[in-house]
This record gives structure tokens, C-alpha cells and sequence, in this order.
């Protein structure tokens, strides 16, 4: 009320509180998983009551949901979003609402760990190691830059977010770049197989045997596919009749027929700069008589041969008759074949 002069007015002033209303309303949001996701909105009053909800429902704070107020701004904080965590999101506040979507992303692939250059010796076992940021992913495997090949002494496994690579006894040819894919990443490092100087793992040994019979000499080396080359006194020995050279693998033999005197001596099997020697001693066959002679009855005057045989060739041979030497003559003719000896008489 005024007054002036003895005269007044009056009026009556009602004051109506200003609705309350959004400022700054929720956003969708993309994330991805195990991230944190974060909802903001705005109002236009301070210290005013807002209730969050997902999916219709309320949400109350919890260690997934961090609630915060601050004059007026609010926030809804999720904690390491997975896929249960999709929804729509909602604030209310007074009989106003503000909507939006979480959606979950798949997150781009990384290598935590990528692969690294390694080396190992010829014949030993060697393993690429790479992690990746996803779980249990199926990946291929490259040797300069084709397809590896599995088998028993070549494995690729999974272990989780770790991918691995096994060369077992690595050859010299697996020395090449090695790469990983999964989906559109890759990860290459290279091997390096130095190579292993072949040894004897088994030598020969001496050894004495009769003549004409056959004799092994034996070896074994410590790499596969080494060439070892034979000799005999210093020369070298190569494939015939006379001499077997055979291989299988890592083991080696050298066989020789029909053993004579001039064959004994010095065998040596030479791998690389490295060699193994044994000594062959041929011996003595002791004489032994296979095929004896027969006795025989002829007519006076009528010829006759006496044949005997033995086991040994061009033996030198002596005649007796009652125990008296008798040598070739006119009607004697002493004659050797080979080991069969034979007494011819005339008459």
C-alpha cells in the first residue's frame, strides 16, 4: 500500500515459482568396453531432488554408479562398462525427463606386446611371443609372408590375450620374417638360425677281420643330411662293388666286399672339418680242406686224377706217394685252379 496526501492505493503481488527445467539435457554416449562412461545434465535451480534410472528403473549409488551433484550440474558415472551396462539412461527432475542411449563400441585392436627378433642355434627350439588387448582371437601366421605350416615340430597356440609360435628343432631354412595377423593388425619380427658344425656323435671303431669275407664300418653324426665322405689312407673312397657307402638320417656305414691284404689300413669318415679314423687289420684265413680226396680204382696203364679242394685260392701245394714227395714229370702233371688242387697220372 502507498500513501500521498492523505489518499493510498493498494495492490496485491503474487510471486510463482519458476518450474524447474533442463539447462543442459543428457548426450549419448559411445564408449567402449571396461572404460568409464559419463552422463551430465543441467538445471536451471540450485539443490533440487533428480532421481537416475536405466532402463525405467532406479539406479541408487554403488560402486558401479558414482551419483554426483554439484550446485546444478549432475552426473551419473559408470565404472568399467561391459555389454550389461547398455541401456537407456534417463534424469528426472520435477515432471521433466531427459533421455539417452549408452552404447558399447567394439574397442580397436592393439598389440600390448608385439613380437621380437630371435635367435637360436641350428637343431634347438625357438618361440615367438605376442600379446594382444582382446581375449581368445583367432590369428595366422606368415613365414615371409606365406602361411606357416603346422605340424608336430611347427605349433601355434593361445593362451588368452597371448599368441605363441613353437620351432621345434629349428633348421637352417627356418631363418625368414615372421608376422602375426589378427583381424587388420599385424606384428613381424625375424629369426635368425645360426647354423650347428656337424660332430661324430658315434666313431668308428678298429677292427680285424679274415680275408675275403666283408667288413661295416659305422658312424653317426650330430646333424641331419651332413655329408660325410669316406677314405682309405688318405684317398677317398668312392661307391662300387668294392665299397657300400650307405646313409640313414644321421647314421653312416661303409661296407667293403672280398677283403684283401691291400685293403687294410687307415678308413677315416670326414664331416665338415671334423673327422673319425679306425684301423681294418685283415687276418689270416686258417686252411681248411673242403672237398678231400677220394680213393680210387683204375685199371694198370689206365690215367687217373686226384682232385682235392680248399678253402683258400692259389694255396702252393705239395704232393707226397707213401709218404714220399713226388713232383710234376712225363706222366705227372701237377696242376691249381683257384683252391681246387688236382694230381693227374698217365699211366
Amino acid at each position: 500500500m502507498a500513501k500521498v496526501e492523505g489518499k493510498s492505493t493498494h495492490a496485491v503481488l503474487t510471486v510463482t515459482e519458476v518450474p524447474v527445467d533442463f539447462t543442459a539435457e543428457l548426450s549419448e554416449i559411445h564408449t567402449e568396453e571396461h572404460k568409464l562412461a559419463l552422463f551430465c545434465c543441467e538445471v536451471n535451480k540450485d539443490d533440487v531432488t533428480i532421481e537416475w534410472q536405466k532402463d525405467g528403473e532406479p539406479l541408487t549409488p554403488s560402486n558401479k554408479h558414482v551419483i554426483q551433484s554439484e550446485g546444478r550440474r549432475h552426473s551419473l558415472a559408470i565404472k568399467d562398462v561391459d555389454q550389461s551396462d547398455v541401456a537407456e539412461y534417463s534424469v528426472v527432475v520435477g515432471d521433466k525427463k531427459s533421455l539417452a542411449k549408452l552404447h558399447l563400441d567394439e574397442a580397436p585392436l592393439e598389440f600390448t606386446i608385439p613380437l621380437t627378433d630371435q635367435t637360436c642355434k641350428e637343431g634347438e627350439t625357438v618361440t615367438f611371443k605376442c600379446e594382444v588387448s582382446e581375449s581368445n582371437l583367432p590369428a595366422t601366421w606368415l613365414k615371409n609372408g606365406q602361411a606357416v605350416t603346422l605340424s608336430d615340430l611347427v605349433i601355434a597356440s593361445v593362451e588368452g590375450r597371448t599368441h605363441i609360435l613353437t620351432i621345434k628343432n629349428a633348421p637352417l631354412d627356418a631363418n625368414a620374417e615372421y608376422t602375426i595377423r589378427i583381424k587388420d593388425k599385424e606384428s613381424t619380427a625375424k629369426l635368425n638360425v645360426q647354423e650347428v658344425t656337424a660332430d661324430f656323435t658315434m666313431k668308428l671303431e678298429d677292427t680285424t677281420v679274415p680275408a675275403h669275407e666283408s667288413v661295416t664300418f659305422a658312424c653317426e653324426v650330430s646333424k641331419d643330411d651332413a655329408p660325410v665322405e669316406w677314405l682309405l689312407n688318405k684317398n677317398k673312397i668312392e661307391p662300387s662293388e668294392k665299397y657300400e657307402i650307405y646313409k640313414d638320417g644321421r647314421k653312416h656305414s661303409l661296407t667293403v666286399h672280398d677283403l684283401l691284404p691291400e685293403d687294410s689300413g687307415e678308413y677315416v669318415a670326414r664331416v665338415g672339418n671334423n673327422d673319425t679314423s679306425a684301423s681294418l687289420t685283415i687276418s689270416d684265413i686258417p686252411l681248411e680242406i673242403l672237398k678231400p680226396l677220394v680213393e680210387t680204382e683204375v685199371l694198370v696203364d689206365e690215367p687217373v686224377s686226384l682232385t682235392c679242394t680248399v678253402n683258400k685260392p692259389n694255396v702252393k701245394a705239395t704232393w707226397y706217394k707213401d709218404n714220399v714227395e713226388i713232383g710234376p714229370s712225363e706222366n705227372v702233371v701237377i696242376s691249381v685252379d683257384g683252391a681246387t688242387h688236382t694230381l693227374s697220372i698217365k699211366k
